[in-house]
């Protein structure tokens, strides 16, 4: 008898793992955007604050010589993630850094984007046609002329959530290469209303020189940054639940 009831026990408790286990779904995302802009002047005509990056193989995160910096900026497509989920984590990869590290790196920030409406745009590192695509300077062009960011770079409070930035010490970039960085409460700000697209800032915030580049999405397959997302539907066990009653 004894050992019947631990084993109806032990079949009960196994059920409920299962039950949990499919409770959670961990999922993988790619950007449906990946771009970088930048205020470096080099080669002709000099500034490069109307230029976009979009097509580009990498995404530059730099503080130049002279102060000027490249910010990288994504956009990602969570709709997999059902409203009412709850998000229990949320990692960052960036995948394996390219190009020799320079300089000092001594703090990176990452903030959430407030607007989705920004142009990836379709030139590379090599040519270019200014005013096309998401820059330095605005957020889109048009016919009609600029939309700006409210500061140059992206930085404006209307632009990005400062407020909720996280902050990347040096000793924690390498965890954007592999394992991921934990951007939990960035994703949890975003689902409390998801009126736009899930996006990030990604920028350096000292002033020496440093250089920190990634493969991008154009890279190639299974190239350039991700999101590893582990949530839970509460609309849906809420309605099991109910329908199970």
């Amino acid at each position: 008898m004894r050992k019947s009831k631990m084993m109806l026990i032990g079949i009960v408790c196994a059920a409920f793992m299962l039950n949990l286990s499919a409770q959670e779904t961990t999922k993988e995302f790619r950007p449906t955007k990946d771009t970088w802009i930048t205020n470096e002047k080099q080669g002709t005509p000099g500034s490069r604050a109307d230029r976009g990056y979009g097509a580009c193989k990498y995404l530059s995160l730099d503080t130049q010589s002279d102060g000027d910096k490249s910010h990288i900026l994504l956009e990602f497509d969570l709709k997999d993630i059902p409203k009412g989920a709850k998000i229990g984590s949320a990692f960052l990869v960036m995948g394996p850094r390219i190009d020799p590290q320079v300089g000092s790196i001594k703090a990176v920030e990452i903030r959430r984007l407030l607007k989705d409406d920004w142009q990836e745009g379709k030139e590379g590192d090599k040519t270019h046609v200014a005013r096309t695509a998401t820059s330095w300077m605005a957020r889109s062009y048009s016919a009609e002329g600029e939309s700006k960011w409210e500061k140059p770079g992206a930085v404006g409070d209307t632009d990005c959530d400062a407020t909720a930035a996280v902050t990347v010490q040096e000793s924690e970039i390498k965890s954007l290469e592999a394992d991921g960085l934990d951007i939990l409460d960035l994703l949890n700000a975003w689902n409390k209303d998801r009126n736009v697209q899930f996006g990030l800032l990604i920028r350096t915030t000292n002033d020496k020189i440093n250089y920190l580049r990634w493969n991008s999405s154009n890279a190639g397959e299974g190239k350039g940054p991700k999101l590893v997302i582990m949530f839970t539907d509460n609309a849906a066990m809420e309605a099991k639940d109910k329908k199970d009653k």
